[in-house]
């Protein structure tokens, strides 16, 4: 009885062992891949939280957060659309609307940029706002497929 809880022991300490020296070995050969990140943060900079109605002809900020980890510096153009809420937010949409707002910004590589920019609704009505990144891959400015969107109600009054 007590040869066997011994054995069970030590076979669950080996395995234990196994696990932790196979994780190590991996996390030394496995590098996430080059990728971007981008979030839309509230008026008080963090996640969530967003306004679902603005009056009309008054201000909106937001935040643009963009985080670099392609390896090497990156150059981004981040646009900002204000269309209708029935628009579906694609890889090609952006080629037949124009962007309400346009940014560039150079993030070295494991840093990251906080853009704020304001919108204003002129018209009530239900819009929503699409935020989309683009890189620099050296000749023009590609869509990286990401993109957040937020829908937000125009009101009077």
């Amino acid at each position: 009885m007590i040869d066997d809880k011994i054995k069970y022991v030590s076979a669950g300490f080996f395995v234990v062992l196994a696990v932790l020296f196979l994780g190590n070995f991996l996390m030394g050969y496995w590098k996430p891949g080059p990728y971007s990140l981008l979030a839309t943060l509230n008026e008080n900079k963090q996640l969530g939280g967003y306004p679902k109605e603005v009056p009309v002809n008054s201000s909106l900020v937001l935040y643009a957060y963009i985080e670099n980890h392609e390896n090497k510096v990156e150059l981004y153009e981040v646009k900002i659309y204000i269309v209708n809420t029935s628009v579906n937010v694609n890889s090609t949409f952006y080629l037949h609307v124009k962007p309400y707002r346009k940014f560039y910004v150079l993030v070295g590589n494991g840093k990251n940029s906080t853009i704020p920019f304001k919108i204003s609704f002129e018209r009530p009505g239900n819009y929503k706002i699409a935020i989309l990144l683009f890189a620099f891959n050296g000749t023009t400015f590609q869509y990286t497929d990401l993109y957040n969107q937020l829908y937000i109600n125009s009101t009077v009054g």
